[in-house]
């Protein structure tokens, strides 16, 4: 599985097809997940609350092409100041957010992408703030088994695994020092009733 990393806001045109094609199957599918829905909010970035976020859509595809999976992520930091990842919609005019990923990839897809935004291509985040998963999405439980197994991997209690490779469509690719690998927790969250998922 190759990862990749879009840092420019063209990928929801350039992906719109494929994207959609693959909302149709996943685990989550609602309109603000559609590429168009997800462009537009990145153009207004919601209501203007995030004025210093830099996109960063992440796409898993197999050694073949196909596109397996999407994590529309932009980086920037979080209401307790702290530099993190969080889904594009976030956070309170999108009902509902998740990674694109059909049930059947997504423990694979998240296993991947987690590996991939832990590489020297990402920024330096230090949390992954993720509000609005539906609880009945497979993509907490499979971020937190990645993070765990990542963390039994960098102290020894399990052989390493070999890591997605990860490329980057920007060239001004940045590396980061001393990030933490976040260790995924799910904090349940409600609003009007609606399940979320946030990880720190």
């Amino acid at each position: 599985m190759k990862v990749e990393l879009h840092r420019e806001p063209s990928v929801f045109e350039t992906l719109r097809d494929e994207w959609n094609a693959l909302l149709e199957k996943s685990v989550t599918r609602v309109p603000f997940l559609r590429a168009e829905y997800q462009r537009a909010w990145w153009r207004q970035r919601g209501g203007g609350e995030w004025p210093e976020a830099s996109l960063l859509v992440a796409t898993a595809r197999a050694e073949g092409g196909e596109l397996l999976g999407i994590a529309p992520l932009f980086f920037a930091k979080n209401r307790d100041g702290r530099p993190a990842l969080l889904l594009v919609g976030s956070i309170e005019i999108s009902d509902y957010l998740d990674f694109v990923v059909t049930r059947p990839q997504a423990e694979a897809v998240c296993a991947a992408l987690l590996d991939c935004l832990n590489g020297p291509d990402a920024p330096a985040w230090e949390v992954l703030d993720f509000y609005n998963i539906p609880e009945s999405s497979p993509t907490r439980a499979a971020l937190g088994r990645a993070a765990s197994a990542r963390e039994e991997r960098a102290t020894g209690r399990t052989r390493q695994a070999a890591k997605a490779p990860c490329a980057s469509s920007n060239s001004a690719v940045s590396r980061r020092a001393g990030r933490m690998v976040a260790k995924a927790h799910a904090y349940p969250r409600r609003r009007n009733g609606q399940g979320s998922g946030r990880f720190t």
